[in-house]
């Protein structure tokens, strides 16, 4: 009895190890398939790796509320997370989340190979070298942060002598550094810290991601700061998965592409607040689109009399060219503080627009339309403000021009992602026909972008419901040339010798009761010019229009 008892006490280790193990297996969510319940699939290999790896090491940006930050009881938690727990539950997989001070260390991390996968980061070529990004799961403009007492910017490219503030090893960050060698950038180890060096004037502007931006001064009272302008680049987050994991970074692909833009956008409303009740939601909108309707509205006319007036008066009493001066001086004030009033409820309502029109189930239709109107509407007021006062830089020459070699190819694409959404709106198909696979131009990046901004604009006016608007881009003779085709009534003769006019107002109209107020060709030909180019038009009645930008080649891509 004494023997036999040792041998059945181990049998029942052993069938207890067996049994227990077996029950782990059995509640192990990547044996059961979990993907296979959200419509996702796998293939061999990724079902493989997913079950041999079943814990991957993840980083991401510690202190980027609402994105990822820890609460007052040290757990992390904000949109970020939640994507990653939905990834999580549709893969049957767990992150164990690798600590970190600041982004830069998880930034340093995910380079030299200690994480297998980061999220909340931005896609960029030398990120390329070593990562692979998933498609963007949430993408957010960039706002201009001031003091309240600074000026309104229409665009990065109208900074002078101003020094920046940034988080280190952020995509914002290398922009800046590019694009602005002249300026300096005092570097921060997180965005709180930025936005403390403007509102304390120890730096002028933060170029950040809208979201986190209104978060942390709303949540840090720093009542002196001001959402200056909207940025030129945009955020478009990624997860990033080391190069040696194709099969865990195809799987997050599948997981993230298995959402629903209602799933998406109910993340988003956690952290992003809207109101709840579609009435009031609806009533305060429209009391704010219509507010700033009439502001921008009664600015213009004003702005209209005003000028008609002066030149008036200017005729009648030959003043002489001191007070000129003056009067011009006053002109740009107006115009400065006009915008300045109108641009913060703006850009508030950009940002509500965009984060609405991610919801899959959203209030009846005549919601969406009204929210599609509100989003439209106030995208032409600013794009009206912006062209008003680039024509006062411009007629003032205070518009600085910094000629640099830029990639064609990927302005062109920009502008195509920027305009997708009213292409498709009416139906239009808007896409870039023809490309050089490698074509650099010295240009101005600002300038292109706002050449090409005007020009794919105006086509889509001019475009019928289900037309076709193009982008083209060759080289010949030391040039690189844009072409921007639209499917319109085109341009009749009498019409092509005022095109580039200033207000120049001509007899075709726009196909869906757009505004069209003549500013947007006549900026195109002094940019241009400024870039020493050469832009005209080619059209004849009924068949459509052609324009063509011409601009040197830069010598290297560098």
């Amino acid at each position: 009895m004494r023997k036999i008892l040792p041998t059945v006490l181990l049998l029942g280790i052993v069938c207890s190890f067996f049994f227990f193990h077996t029950c782990a297996i059995g509640e192990s969510p990547a044996v059961h398939e979990p993907w296979k319940k959200y419509g996702i699939t796998l293939t061999p290999e990724e079902e493989a790796w997913l079950r041999t790896n079943p814990i991957i090491k993840l980083g991401l940006d510690p202190q980027w509320p609402p994105f990822s930050f820890n609460n007052a009881n040290g757990k992390t938690q904000g949109i970020d997370i939640d994507f990653i727990q939905e990834v999580e539950r549709r893969l049957g997989i767990r992150f164990l989340r690798v600590e970190a001070r600041v982004w830069e260390e998880t930034n340093n991390r995910i380079f030299s190979g200690e994480l297998d996968v980061v999220t909340g980061i931005t896609p960029t070529d030398p990120r390329r070298e070593k990562l692979l990004f998933t498609d963007p799961y949430i993408s957010f403009p960039t706002g201009i942060i001031s003091r309240s007492d600074g000026p309104f910017l229409t665009t990065l490219g109208a900074l002078r002598n101003v020094t920046f503030a940034s988080p280190k090893r952020y995509v914002t960050t290398e922009r800046l550094k590019a694009d602005f060698k002249d300026l300096p950038i005092k570097e921060t180890d997180t965005l709180l810290q930025a936005l403390e060096l403007v509102s304390q004037g120890e730096a002028d502007i933060v170029v950040g991601n809208l979201v986190p931006v209104s978060y942390l001064i709303r949540q840090h009272g720093l009542t002196n700061l001001k959402i200056a302008g909207i940025g030129d680049y945009r955020f478009d987050l990624s997860f990033g998965v080391r190069k040696n994991l194709p099969e865990l970074h195809s799987a997050i692909g599948k997981a993230l592409a298995s959402m629903t833009a209602q799933e998406r956008s109910a993340i988003l409303q956690r952290w992003v607040p809207l109101d709840s009740d579609p009435a009031i939601r609806q009533s305060r909108n429209f009391r704010w689109i219509l507010a700033i309707l009439s502001i921008g509205l009664l600015g213009y006319i004003g702005f209209w009399f005003w000028n008609r007036r002066l030149a008036r008066e200017l005729a009648e009493r030959r003043i002489i060219e001191n007070q000129l001066r003056l009067l011009d001086e006053e002109k740009s004030h107006f115009m400065n503080m006009a915008a300045h009033d109108v641009n913060n409820p703006l850009s508030a309502i950009i940002l509500q627009c965009e984060v609405v029109g991610l919801q899959e189930e959203q209030p009846p239709a005549v919601y969406r339309k009204q929210f599609s109107d509100i989003l439209d509407n106030a995208t032409r007021i600013s794009r009206l403000i912006r062209n008003l006062l680039n024509v006062n830089a411009i007629e003032q020459g205070s518009l600085h021009i910094q000629i640099q070699p830029v990639d064609l190819n990927a302005a062109a694409q920009q502008i195509i992602a920027q305009y997708e959404g009213i292409a498709s709106r009416k139906n239009i198909s808007l896409q870039l026909t023809s490309q050089e696979s490698s074509c650099h131009i010295a240009a101005d990046p600002d300038s292109l972008l706002q050449v090409l901004e005007n020009l794919v604009s105006n086509a889509l006016k001019f475009t019928p419901l289900g037309g076709n608007v193009s982008i083209a881009i060759s080289r010949h003779d030391g040039l690189g040339r844009i072409v921007v085709r639209d499917s319109g009534p085109g341009i009749s003769p009498a019409d092509q010798a005022r095109l580039f006019g200033k207000f120049a107002r001509l007899t075709a109209q726009p196909t869906a009761n757009e505004s069209s107020h003549g500013l947007g060709l006549s900026i195109v030909k002094k940019l241009v010019t400024q870039m020493q180019g050469t832009v005209w038009a080619e059209s004849g009645e009924g068949t459509g229009a052609a324009f063509f930008v011409d601009l040197p080649l830069a010598h290297s891509p560098g």
